[in-house]
């Protein structure tokens, strides 16, 4: 399965992950960033789990701001750094959790 292209958020908005910006990533000594006015997510070159890390990493700052709207309570850099690096392990550590989590009221059924 490849980089997804869009996600959607809480409040609806979609948001577009591109990687045609990796030069001006890779030039700031980044693997990633969020344009909130553009609602993009850039992602830069690199192997497969820090592609993956930092696309939970720029989509967790997403989330803190679709929630708080970038007022102080926004999570910080560093909160987000560990919290996304912790999700990541715990969902690829539970793929039947994952699929739990993926399915939807009417295709629940508890036995």
């Amino acid at each position: 399965m490849g980089l997804p292209k869009k996600i959607r958020q809480l409040s609806g908005m979609t948001w577009t992950i591109r990687t045609d910006q990796y030069e001006r990533l890779a030039q700031m000594d980044r693997l990633g960033e969020m344009d909130e006015a553009a609602l993009e997510i850039h992602i830069g070159r690199a192997k497969l789990p820090q592609i993956q890390k930092t696309l939970i990493h720029e989509m967790l700052h997403a989330i803190s701001g679709d929630i708080f709207g970038g007022t102080s309570q926004n999570l910080s850099e560093e909160q987000v750094r560990v919290i996304s690096s912790a999700l990541l392990v715990v969902l690829q550590a539970n793929p039947s959790m994952v699929a739990y989590l993926m399915t939807r009221e009417k295709d629940t059924r508890h036995k």
